[in-house]
């Protein structure tokens, strides 16, 4: 045990002081011997190091290699369904097959030849479970629109338009567009429509029409480089409501000739909840709320203000991507002619379902899903329907 100098001052035998000077003496002996031994493991080290390999071949996982360009492979294998026996004899000549048989056999030998490069590519790490591999920003979206308590035919006007910035990679919020907007064919809101979502007559009046708030909106969209090649972007919304009925009846109530083309591809957020969370043949209905639940949330701010239900379907989003979930496009607006909808309204349905049928009914574009393939090998954008010259 050390002594204090007080102690070493005590000590009036000289025997004493001198044992208490050899155990200084023999610490110092064991402090001197314990720094030789670390410089002595240094040198070792060192000469370890310099005995190492100057080159040490870097480990590089095996990457199945393709037989044949995956372009043309995903053209062929899109196209397999619909191809005739003469353009599936093309293909099987092209690669040096046996073409001769009926079409069921040309389309087995096609696809038997086709299917390791497609598998390959489908499940390929460039495209698997990754929102970044598809977009760089999330833009989430929940309109308000004018409306009247139980009427089905009502037509709609948006009448608040906000839209969150979600950065993908950053897993966060980093800006906010929003704008209320003043309706034009029913200018008075209705008492429902004022108390269900806060929005009074003095806000509307005193804001701009769809079309100026939209132009609004594209410069905000520009402002982050959206659509760029390093701003890739796709919209988010809960549920097809927002934009296959409320923002393409504001289109027609506009007057605009068409539904935005950007606008027709979009990420439902529930369908995306519901695949990933959800059992198979589970009948339970999602909606904002449940979602919340579930992430052990709760809802902030005002239900029904658009600003704020952006707010918290983006939390949702931010959840999922922090989930490592893939979210992309799911759902998409398909023009149909009339003579191909199909108009069925059934009885004693609720409230919900009679809405979504009848304003299906009534408007130009139909919601069309998007399979993970049909994604993938981008085929879901290829439509005769979808009016591409727009």
């Amino acid at each position: 045990m050390a002594k204090s100098t007080s102690d070493v001052e005590s000590l009036s035998d000289s025997e004493e002081l001198g044992k208490f000077y050899e155990l200084i003496t023999e610490a110092s002996k064991k402090v001197q011997e314990m720094k030789l031994k670390d410089a002595g493991n240094s040198e070792v080290s060192a000469v370890e190091d310099d005995n190492e390999p100057p080159y040490v071949l870097p480990v590089v996982p095996y990457k199945e290699p393709l037989r044949k360009n995956p372009n043309d492979v995903l053209n062929v294998m899109k196209r397999l369904h619909s191809m005739t026996a003469a353009e599936m004899q093309k293909e099987l000549k092209k690669v040096h097959i046996d073409s001769r048989g009926k079409r069921n056999e040309l389309y087995k030998r096609l696809k038997k030849y086709f299917r390791r490069e497609f598998a390959i590519i489908k499940n390929a790490e460039s495209v698997r479970n990754k929102t970044e591999t598809f977009y760089d920003y999330l833009v989430v979206m929940d309109f308000e629109c004018t409306c009247e308590a139980d009427l089905y035919d009502y037509k709609h006007e948006i009448i608040e338009f906000p839209a969150i910035l979600v950065d993908v990679r950053r897993k966060e919020i980093v800006d906010i567009f929003h704008s209320y907007v003043r309706p034009v064919a029913n200018p008075q809101l209705s008492e429902f429509c004022s108390a269900l979502t806060a929005i009074t007559q003095e806000m509307v009046d005193k804001s701009l029409p769809f079309t100026d708030v939209l132009d609004s909106f594209r410069a905000w969209m520009q402002l982050h480089r959206l659509g760029q090649k390093d701003a890739r972007y796709a919209f988010v919304t809960d549920g097809p409501w927002d934009i296959a009925k409320f923002f393409q009846m504001q289109c027609i109530q506009s007057k605009l000739s068409a539904v935005p083309h950007d606008f027709r591809f979009y990420i439902n957020i529930r369908r995306s909840f519901t695949n990933k969370y959800c059992k198979k043949h589970s009948t339970q209905r999602i909606n904002l709320g449940g979602m919340l639940a579930f992430f052990n949330m709760e809802f902030e701010g005002r239900q029904h203000s658009g600003l704020d239900d952006s707010k918290n379907i983006a939390r949702i989003v931010i959840k999922m991507l922090e989930d490592r979930s893939e979210l992309r496009v799911n759902e998409k607006l398909v023009r149909l002619n009339e003579g191909e909808k199909v108009k069925v309204l059934l009885p004693n349905v609720n409230k919900e379902d009679w809405d979504i049928q009848a304003w299906r009914n009534n408007l130009p574009y139909v919601v069309q899903q998007i399979s993970r393939d049909s994604f993938v090998s981008g085929e879901y954008l290829d439509c005769d329907t979808c009016d591409e010259g727009d």
